[in-house]
């Protein structure tokens, strides 16, 4: 038989069983009529899961049930199987006549495979004292067996992802994110192991809070899933071990995250990034690798200079946070960058020996006030004027060619994000030039920087991008390839204008 899903109230039930409870009636002998062992009772007209698949229905049977006891078959007459395992049939209720409702060990749900309910009847004897499935006068009723759509089982929401933990003073935040699948949950319920308190998260997603949660031990965080009219998720996998924080740590900051670094003669100029979450730190001490050279930058931000650097040396820096409490972990490492000679700053005032090809320094200070120049290299920069327009402006000895460039830069404009990007017309030269001299390449037209984006540079809240290729040729010859037949690669060009750091 195919099941068709019954979405019938106990309501209707009742309006049909009392209908056929009458047809029932005059069909059946009277009380004085000597009944025959013949064929068995026809079984039920429809079988289904019902009660979100913790219950078989057995509908429209043409009779009522015996009411004793004695005459119910036993449950393990019901062979209930689902994708051939058999689940067990716990109770039998006949409380509503016509109808009988297997309830069964655990609930069936919808992403089952397939789904059958067979009744074994005993050998047929129409006796009142016959255990089998009877009707009032003691009729037995034959075997019977239907496949079971699984359309009408339980509907349980999807396991949850893995939850995320951050520790706190004898307690710990859990963010639970929905489901990549099914229906969104309502609710969460959050478990700490071990000691199991729980915390409950109301919406598809979000945070609780476990507190009382004992210092220094370990913890791991699961999740169920919960919605009206839904089965509850099966438990989620347990979150990665954290251990909870003494109420005395709860003023010690997280680590901070990679600082930048700017490159000066025998110098680094650091800027540390404060701490995502947690206390605000009062303080930072920064670390340069090699050698362990140190500086300090007072308050929750700000920049410090490392001095007595090697020129030529490549060096990363990392930070640790401090407050009264105590002090977080190091971040990590910084960027690499190579500490300038102090006869190589960069400066236009004089000619550099040669061409270089590769930058020595890729960041460059925003002047304040304008006008001003952002020296970058010897050979690279910009030009900003009193009107907020900026050009850059490269110069090369043996080598000319075509330049493209752009800038961008993402920046507040009364509380609103706003974008910026220009790009200047290609400059330079591809004439062949029989004398070799430095020369200055710079574009004819300026992009003009909005007054709000120079200020927001220059307070340091946002910087400007620019990003280009010099496309290269040997400046006499007007080739791709130097005298010695060696090819001239194209160069990328890429470089930040920042606020200068107030140094602590």
């Amino acid at each position: 038989m195919t099941l068709k899903r019954n979405t019938r109230t106990r309501f209707s039930h009742s309006l049909l069983a009392a209908a056929l409870l009458a047809a029932a009636f005059v069909a059946l002998p009277g009380l004085g009529a000597v009944r025959k062992a013949s064929a068995a009772l026809s079984g039920p007209g429809l079988a289904y899961f019902w009660n979100q698949g913790t219950q078989v229905a057995l509908q429209g049977f043409p009779y009522s049930f015996a009411a004793a006891t004695a005459q119910q078959p036993p449950l393990s007459a019901f062979n209930v199987q689902v994708d051939g395992v058999r689940i067990d049939v716990v109770s039998l209720d006949f409380s509503l006549n016509l109808y009988l409702y297997l309830t069964l060990a655990s609930p069936v749900y919808q992403t089952s495979t397939t789904a059958s309910v067979t009744y074994t009847a005993p050998t047929l004897d129409n006796s009142l004292n016959n255990a089998a499935l009877q009707d009032g006068i003691g009729r037995d009723t034959g075997s019977f067996s239907f496949t079971l759509d699984l359309a009408t089982a339980g509907q349980r929401l999807s396991a949850t992802p893995v939850p995320t933990v951050v520790a706190g003073p004898e307690s710990a935040t859990i963010t639970v994110a929905q489901p990549t699948s099914g229906s969104a949950p309502r609710s969460y319920v959050v478990t700490a192991t071990p000691g199991g308190k729980t915390c409950t998260i109301t919406g598809a997603s979000g945070s609780c809070v476990i507190s009382e949660l004992t210092a220094g031990a370990a913890y791991t965080f699961s999740v169920v899933a919960k919605r009206n009219g839904f089965a509850d998720s099966a438990v989620s996998p347990a979150s990665a071990a954290v251990t909870v924080l003494s109420a005395a740590n709860a003023a010690i900051p997280n680590a901070p995250g990679a600082a930048t670094v700017v490159a000066g003669p025998e110098s680094a100029t650091v800027t540390v990034t404060p701490p995502s979450s947690g206390p605000s730190p009062t303080s930072y001490t920064v670390t340069a690798s090699p050698g362990g050279k140190t500086c300090t930058v007072t308050g929750s931000s700000g920049s410090c200079i490392i001095t007595g650097l090697t020129a030529g040396t490549a060096y990363t820096f990392t930070t640790v946070a401090n407050t009264s409490a105590g002090s977080s972990s190091a971040s990590t490492a910084s960027a690499s960058v190579t500490a300038l000679s102090k006869k190589k700053v960069p400066t236009w005032d004089t000619e550099p020996e040669t061409d270089s090809e590769f930058d020595t320094n890729t960041e460059g200070y925003f002047p304040n006030p304008i006008p001003g120049n952002s020296i970058i290299t010897d050979e690279f920069g910009f030009v900003i004027d009193a009107k907020g327009g900026i050009k850059p402006k490269l110069r090369a000895k043996n080598y000319s060619g075509k330049i493209k460039m752009s800038i961008s830069a993402t920046y507040k404009d009364a509380g609103k994000s706003k974008k910026y990007s220009c790009k200047f017309k290609p400059f330079g030269s591809t004439k062949k030039v029989t004398s070799v001299k430095w020369r200055w390449y710079t574009p004819k037209k300026a992009c003009i920087l909005p007054k709000t984006l120079i200020t927001a540079v220059q307070k340091g809240e946002t910087t400007i991008s620019a990003k280009g290729k010099w496309t290269r040729q040997w400046l006499t010859s007007g080739k791709k390839a130097r005298p010695d037949a060696t090819k001239i690669a194209p160069r990328t060009l890429k470089y930040t204008l920042r606020a200068r750091p107030a140094v602590a």
